[in-house]
Formats: C-alpha cells, structure tokens, sequence
C-alpha cells in the first residue's frame, strides 16, 4: 500500500515526505523494535509527515467499550489513557459510521480532553471489525491536503502489520484455551529470569498434572474437559501470580516456575493452601467435578544446567511419584530417578532387540507330587540370555515388557516354546509331564490369545490338558465379566487355568466363588513359615481345606526345607516345588536329570 502511495503524490510531495513513507514501511516489517516502540515511532514519523502536533494511537477492547492509549509521539495526554463508551457514546457512534472524521463532528467533552483542539481522527481495523483511533492533533486549524489524506490509509496499514504481527506472535506463546503460556515461551521467560540468579539463591520448577484427566474427559466430554481446563488454568494464574512463571505445556500438563528473589511471601503453610484451593469443585453443567493433581519438583542448578533440564527432571520426578501413586504424587527429583528411567529405557531397545534375535530362553522347575516327591511337571519361567550381561531374570525386563506391550510378543514366545517342549516330550514317551507358563493379565485378556494358544497345540499336536494357564489374582480388578467369560472357554477348550501367589490379594476368595479355576498356588511367603509361625500355618490349612471342598488341586511353592515339605504333606497338599527339590533349570539340565 505504502509504494502505492509512493507513486501517486504529486510533485507537491517533498523527498523528506517519501522517505518517511519508506521508513514506516521498514518499521512495520522490522523485528528489532517492540510493538511499543515501534508504535511510538510510527507516532512521531507521523508527527514529522503531517506538520502536527501530537499523534495517538488508541487500541479498542474486544467488546467495543474502551479505548486505550498503547502509543503516542508524547509521554502521555494530561493523564488521559482510556476513553469508555459510557462517557461519551456520540464518540463511539461516529466510530461505527465514518472512516474518518475531524473536530467539528465531535462531542465537546472529547475536545476537551486535549488542548489542542483541532482533531483528525481514523479508524483502523479490519474491514467493519474497528481495532482502534489514529487521533492525530493541531494547535491550528487545519484544511487537510489530497496528499496528506491519502498518507492516512498508509499509516494505518503500517500500524495493523505490527497490531496483527503480536497476534500472531500472542498465538504461538499462549494458549487461548488457559491464557497460560505455552512450552517454547515459558522456556525463554524461564531462561532469561535464570541469568539473573546467583549462588545464594534457590530456583525451582514444578511440573503439574490433571490425575486421571483423560477419564474426565471422556465423562464429559470435549467441551466439558475444555471448561476444566479453563478454571484450572485460572486458579493457577490466581494461586501463582508474578513473578511466578505459568505454563500448560501439554493437554493435563502445568508448569510453574520461580526462584527465592522473585517468589512472593505467602506466609506458612501456603503450599497446603494451594492443595486445597487447586482441589475445590469445579461446576461444570450442574456437575461437580472434584480434581486431584500429581506434582514434581526440581532446582536448579542441582538438577539441570538448563531450563528445559530442570523442566524435565521434574517431570521425571513426577513419573516416578505416579508409579507408586497414581493420585495426589507429590515427588522432589533425585539423580537416581534419572539412572533408573535411563536404565529402563535402555532395556526397553535391548528387549527390542532381544525378541528379534531369540535371546531368551525357558528355565523349568520341577513341581513335585507332595505324597511320594515324583515329578509330576514344571513350571517354565521365562531367561534373558542376555550377549554382554549374561543369564538375566524376569524381574529384570518383565515390568518393562508389561509397560510397552512387548509382553504379548514375550508372552506368544512361551507359549511356543513350551508346548513346542511338550511336543519332544511325547516323542520321548514323556508324556504325563505338564508344562505350567506365567501369562501377564494384559496378554490373558488379549482377543488374540485364545486363537494363538489353539494355534501352537494344533500345530505340535499337544493336548490342552497338558499345557497350565497360571494368572495372577490382579486380572480379576480389571475385566471381572471378561475374566469369567475368558475362563469358561479356556475350561471348554480343555485347560486348566491355575491362580498364582493365591492369599496375596484382596480378590482371592471371589476367585473360588465365581471363577472356574482348576488350580490355586499357595504364595511363597505363607510357606517359608509354615514350620514356626502358627498363623502362617493356619492360613495355609484353611486354604488347602477349602480348596479341598470345592475339588481344586493345591500346589504351594517355595518350599525350601524337608519340615515345610512334611507339613504341607500332612495338611494334604497336592503338589509343591521350590529350592528343596531344584531350582529352575535349563532344558539340558532337566533332560539329564528326569
């Protein structure tokens, strides 16, 4: 618009006027001034252009009823720095009607307001949608020439490029659902606040999260999550106000930042203020929605030698807090944190890696008939031979494998190699032998699992009788409904699904009543002191009558002594195994010796 206007002053437009003209265009594209000041710049360019006195710039709020100034070629106007509707709604009528307008359309109290009372003033905006005033100001009356009004239109277009450039740039640092900033802006506050700290003081992050939010979300949908989200981020702007630095960085996720020299006195037991008023219902269509949050802590320099460092040791600090609790974690970083999550990822590619390249191997236990101490079959558990550090345990990469879903592939890897076992077996004429395999509650109630088992015994021609599916009591909090119809078909399909650690949880005796279970493991911690502690042996007896009565076989594990072996033999257990007998050992071993 500006070359435009270049070309179109008539030789009466001196070199100075064009190379103002210039010079505002330059402002407008250029990144080196704030909007501030390259607003106040425009003023006084203006100022030199039109032979003025004073030039304004008045910004409209977004419900049309202020006026404020945000620029101006002078400090300020006699105090003068917003215009409301209610005072002097002729003004604001005008603004609705005209483009432009000068002094003699205008109410006296605006005149008033300034001492010079000869006035141009021109909307700016976008199309009908007004953002502001240029209010431009004489001591003398003023007949204004074509070229100086056609100099208007230029100014204002100078002044929507760097209006429209901050809204752009409000877009990419704060989020318009919270008014809280976002990630990249929080780390540049936080960064160039960091410079200023000194060794005497103590910085620190915390990072925040909505427990449980995708749940609300899903309760209440988009725009009822989005309500949520929209009070939590005020009470945080409320309860952490500057200098504190707020952010949401993620869709439940909350960052605060400050340091000893900044941080407001807030007087005792702030923090537990916090807690209570961040918790307070929040009304969302007539419901109440009552909110829990997990927090983690960091410092700097302790913890990080950067922003994004400390940003992430605090959420290290809160993942490790939610492992433990999935509610109300409140958790300070430790560098062992850090170790233990590096140490995991790393076994997480080297699982990987692992599965393609069958490193992993079965271990068998014998479990043995309690009356006479034959062998009756075993149970396989899962080895890593691992290339560098050798045999591995399943406490090693199992909790891994359970968070990533590698855990159905491990877990199909079992089934195949165990009824693959129990198909040399029959070769050998071994063919009493049962196999019992560990199966995780995520891989038990996979759709595919059934199909995949029916599959390898069809495959190695291997009775389902032979093949034991142990679970632990924990798959029945998940899917009650889906557990039962899973077992019931296992049943129908002719397996015996068997309940491991049996008497460690809360769910035990619903399993007798209402699952079809052919088979309960006593845990080992009831059987280590069977032999000297009364209630251990209580216990125990009153699982082994029970299942008596309902026509299950009982196998305790963990016997480790001959006193535990004729204990268990005269409570009338069916079938033990543990380090008193052998402990877990590879094919080759077992071959040799049974």
């Amino acid at each position: 618009m500006i070359n435009t206007l270049l070309n179109s002053i008539d030789d009466s437009g001196n070199k100075n006027d064009k190379n103002i003209l210039h010079q505002l265009l330059d402002m407008s594209h250029s990144y080196n001034l704030s909007q501030k000041d390259a607003l106040v710049e425009i003023c006084r360019k203006s100022l030199s252009l039109l032979d003025v006195d004073q030039v304004f710039i008045w910004s409209l709020s977004s419900d049309n009823s202020t006026l404020s100034n945000i620029a101006s070629s002078i400090q300020s106007e006699d105090g003068v720095l917003e215009v409301h509707q209610k005072d002097h709604p002729h003004y604001f009528d005008l603004m609705k009607e005209k483009q432009f307008w000068t002094e003699k359309q205008m109410e006296e109290s605006i005149l008033q307001m300034s001492p010079f009372p000869y006035r141009l003033e021109f909307r700016f905006g976008n199309g009908n949608d007004s953002k502001g005033i240029l209010s431009i100001r004489s001591s003398t009356k003023r007949e204004w020439s074509k070229n100086e009004l056609l100099v208007l239109p230029s100014i204002v277009h100078s002044i929507m490029l760097l209006i429209e450039r901050e809204s752009y740039k409000k877009l990419a640092t704060i989020d318009t659902l919270t008014g809280l900033s976002k990630l990249t802006s929080f780390l540049e506050e936080t960064t160039e606040r960091m410079t200023k700290v000194d060794e005497t003081m103590d910085t620190y992050f915390i990072y925040l999260k909505i427990d449980l939010f995708q749940d609300i979300q899903d309760v209440l949908g988009i725009d009822g999550a989005d309500e949520v989200l929209k009070e939590v981020g005020l009470r945080i702007q409320m309860l952490f106000p500057e200098p504190y630095l707020t952010a949401r960085i993620g869709f439940d996720h909350f960052a605060i930042y400050f340091d000893t020299a900044n941080k407001p006195q807030m007087g005792e037991r702030y923090y537990e203020r916090v807690d209570d008023a961040l918790a307070k219902k929040i009304m969302v269509s007539g419901q109440e929605v009552y909110l829990t949050y997990s927090i983690g802590f960091s410092q700097f320099p302790q913890h990080g030698e950067n922003a994004k460092a400390c940003l992430n040791a605090a959420q290290i600090a809160l993942n490790n807090g939610r492992k433990k609790f999935s509610r109300n974690a409140q958790t300070f970083y430790t560098p062992e944190m850090y170790t233990s999550k590096s140490k995991d990822l790393l076994t997480e590619m080297n699982l990987r890696k692992g599965i393609e390249a069958n490193e992993f191997e079965l271990y068998y236990q014998p479990k043995v008939n309690c009356n006479d101490g034959s062998v009756t079959g075993f149970e396989a558990l899962i080895r890593w031979n691992h290339p560098e550090l050798g045999i591995r345990g399943p406490m090693e990469f199992i909790p891994i494998a359970e968070s990533t879903g590698l855990i159905i592939p491990l877990g199909e890897w079992v089934i195949t190699e165990a009824v693959k076992q129990l198909s040399l077996w029959n070769e050998g004429h071994r063919i009493n032998y049962t196999i019992s395999i560990n199966i995780s509650s995520r891989h038990f109630l996979h759709s595919d699992f059934p199909k995949y088992l029916l599959k390898q015994l069809n495959y190695y021609k291997v009775s389902p009788a032979r093949l034991v599916i142990e679970v632990t009591e924990s798959v029945a909090m998940i899917e009650y409904d889906t557990v039962k119809e899973r077992i019931d078909y296992l049943n129908d399909l002719g397996f015996s699904v068997s309940i491991d650690d049996f008497g460690t949880g809360f769910s035990a005796f619903v399993y007798l009543q209402h699952f079809p279970v052919k088979e309960i493991k006593i845990d080992r911690q009831f059987i280590q002191r069977i032999d000297c502690d009364e209630k251990s042996l209580g216990i125990t007896k009153t699982i082994i009558d029970l299942a008596k009565q309902l026509s299950l076989k009982v196998v305790s594990e963990g016997v480790e002594t001959k006193e535990q072996w004729e204990k268990l033999k005269s409570l009338g257990c069916d079938e033990i195994q543990g380090f008193y007998f052998s402990k877990p050992l590879n094919i080759e071993r077992i071959e040799e010796l049974y």
